[in-house]
């Protein structure tokens, strides 16, 4: 099971209305920490520069831009989830240009269940792709102990065969070598396989 998380939402939206709207479904979520909220499109390039957000929510269209750029945009520079709110005539070629990049695009107005919901989804997909990511990297770091694991054992077996010495001493052997040469133990024993592989 995902363990309870907070998350931090950069609101950038022209009308005072509509912010108000959006805020009011969030204050009521106890997984929403208080948003940050800007209508200009500039200072959320900056804010999101010097803070980490979770979730962007842009109303389109901004006041000197589209919104769309600024999804995009953000989109390619940040990890974070992205709603972009679309007025319902553009929402067909908002949703066409957004969709496969994981921006959820939603035709204004939108009911306040399918803002819920789809605020919910994007925070539980956020969820479980950092828990994969971190299973990612366990499994890499994983995979390269094991891989060192086997080149050390490999490094034991042509020592104990070349010197005819136990796996203790070969074992030593490397590292010490390891210490002596100031590398890990894995370089020291791909150092050996190459040594008497020759």
């Amino acid at each position: 099971m995902l363990k309870e998380v907070r998350y931090d939402v950069l609101i950038i939206c022209s009308h005072q209305s509509i912010t108000q709207a959006i805020t009011k479904n969030l204050i009521d979520n106890p997984q929403i920490n208080t948003p940050t909220i800007t209508s200009d499109p500039m200072n959320a390039r900056r804010l999101l520069l010097e803070r980490h957000f979770d979730v962007v929510i842009i109303n389109a269209p901004l006041e000197h831009e589209s919104g769309l750029n600024l999804a995009l945009e953000i989109n390619d520079q940040h990890e974070v989830g992205i709603i972009l709110l679309a007025k319902s005539d553009q929402y067909d070629e908002l949703f066409d240009k957004t969709n496969e990049l994981g921006i959820i695009t939603l035709a204004k107005p939108t009911p306040s269940s399918l803002f819920t919901q789809s605020l919910k989804i994007l925070c539980l997909t956020r969820q479980k792709l950092a828990s994969l990511k971190k299973r990612s990297s366990s499994e890499v770091s994983l995979k390269e102990k094991i891989k060192e694991i086997q080149l050390v054992n490999e490094a034991k077996i042509i020592l104990m065969k070349r010197r005819s010495i136990s796996e203790d001493e070969a074992h030593h052997i490397i590292e010490r070598k390891a210490m002596n040469e100031r590398m890990t133990k894995k370089e020291a024993a791909q150092s050996i396989i190459v040594e008497y592989k020759n």
